[in-house]
């Protein structure tokens, strides 16, 4: 029988009703009967009352099988994904699929990606297109990229929707885990680098998910292009590309952000 464990990072600034739309989505999730399903949540820090008691309640409510790590000092995204995973059994069978407290998975979102994973056995991570809304669940548009195998080493922006990935596990085991001196874009980081490595990508042109962008989205982008330039210094190959990266993450950190709220329908 195969495995997969869901890992859904949860931290002190997530939203209630937002946590909740996604806890309700993974209870609505498809599991095939042949699939050992399991929610990890990893708690990043202290949290308000609310969101602990809500995630508590679900470990003993819901629909899925449920287990919480908790951290009482917050350490980061990276980190708390890390230790996580170190208490996976990272062998062949066993899949890691992300999930962000803000999103919403679609309830076909497992078998799709589990079936092309067992159908291309040389792909490491399959992610998918989505669909993006507002801090309302109102639809503003679609998230999507260049489908089917991609280079996450080899191109000018991140072609991987990081709540939308389902993960061999044994990648892990192979390239490392999330670089925890990152505070964002630990996930192209760490693609970037496996695929220096041999790893493969691939994107279904379906949209699994509803990924929400609010106000604050904005400003992390633009803290976000410190840790692209690192990127494109250490991991991206070609000059022409690192070159259309430093050009992007300056346009973006020093556009006016109503400008940039203006692009993004917020």
């Amino acid at each position: 029988m195969n495995t997969v464990y869901c890992i859904l990072p949860v931290h002190q600034d997530d939203n209630y009703s937002h946590l909740m739309q996604c806890l309700k989505s993974i209870d609505n999730l498809i599991v095939p009967k042949d699939i050992a399903f399991f929610l990890y949540i990893g708690v990043d820090g202290n949290l308000p009352t609310e969101l602990e008691n809500s995630i508590y309640q679900y470990k003993r409510y819901g629909d899925k099988i449920c287990q919480i790590f908790s951290s009482t000092v917050r350490k980061g995204l990276a980190a708390n994904l890390n230790n996580v995973i170190q208490s996976i059994d990272c062998i062949e069978g066993v899949f890691i699929m992300r999930m962000d407290a803000d999103d919403i998975m679609e309830p076909e979102r497992l078998i799709i990606q589990l079936q092309f994973l067992q159908e291309n056995p040389s792909i490491d991570i399959v992610s998918s297109c989505a669909t993006k809304i507002d801090t309302n669940g109102k639809k503003i548009g679609y998230q999507e990229h260049i489908v089917g195998q991609v280079y996450p080493g080899h191109t000018w922006k991140n072609p991987i929707i990081h709540p939308s990935v389902l993960i061999r596990s044994e990648f892990f085991m192979i390239h490392g885990l999330y670089n925890e001196r990152f505070k964002y874009a630990q996930d192209w980081e760490l693609w970037a680098r496996a695929c220096r490595s041999g790893a493969k990508f691939a994107v279904l042109p379906q949209r699994l998910l509803r990924f929400r962008l609010n106000r604050n989205s904005i400003y992390r982008r633009k803290e976000t292009q410190f840790y692209v330039l690192k990127i494109a210094l250490y991991h991206l190959r070609g000059t022409k590309v690192k070159l259309l990266v430093v050009v992007r993450s300056l346009i973006i950190f020093f556009l006016p952000v109503p400008i940039i709220k203006k692009f993004l329908n917020l």
